[in-house]
């Protein structure tokens, strides 16, 4: 992603978190990015283009947060730890946003759900792959259960972080 695009993505994601995603026009992103309505949609198609594509451009950022151990030789429960910490780390600075976007009814369409099921099932794979590297053929038969459970304890403590209930670091 090129530096004008993502510099319009980091303005939009702060007024929308300032405002809300329904209070904030593409004009007002447009002034405070320093480009006119014309050039964001040189970039963008619509405001639902907009958010989705910084949800995809977040996305990518996270997996690769999951990548970023690969050359080092850790134990599956050490890789996978360093991974949450890792991506817990990434997302903390954009608690601001997670916070709009949980508290706002967004309707994003057709693009944003295919995004949300692909990453979704991506994160699936992961658990399920960290869990079979940690437990091995023994979780077989618990594997799923294993994973709903792993998925709804980070999602539960990253929660808790991005309100503000427990401390990061």
């Amino acid at each position: 992603m090129n530096e004008k695009k993502q510099h319009i993505i980091d303005v939009g994601l702060a007024l929308f978190s300032q405002k809300g995603y329904h209070a904030t026009s593409i004009q007002e992103i447009a002034n405070e990015a320093g480009i006119s309505k014309g050039s964001f949609y040189l970039y963008f198609e619509s405001k639902e283009d907009f958010i989705a594509t910084a949800f995809e451009f977040f996305h990518e950022q996270l997996s690769e947060r999951l990548h970023e151990f690969s050359g080092e030789e850790l134990a599956p429960r050490d890789l996978l730890a360093k991974q949450i910490t890792s991506i817990m780390t990434y997302m903390l600075p954009y608690k601001h946003v997670i916070i709009m976007y949980m508290r706002e009814n967004i309707s994003i369409g057709e693009k944003m759900d295919a995004l949300i099921t692909k990453v979704n099932t991506q994160n699936f794979h992961w658990l399920q792959n960290s869990i079979q590297q940690i437990y091995g053929q023994k979780v077989k038969a618990f594997q799923f259960d294993a994973i709903i459970l792993l998925e709804g304890i980070i999602q539960s403590y990253f929660k808790s972080l991005v309100m503000g209930i427990l401390k990061w670091m």
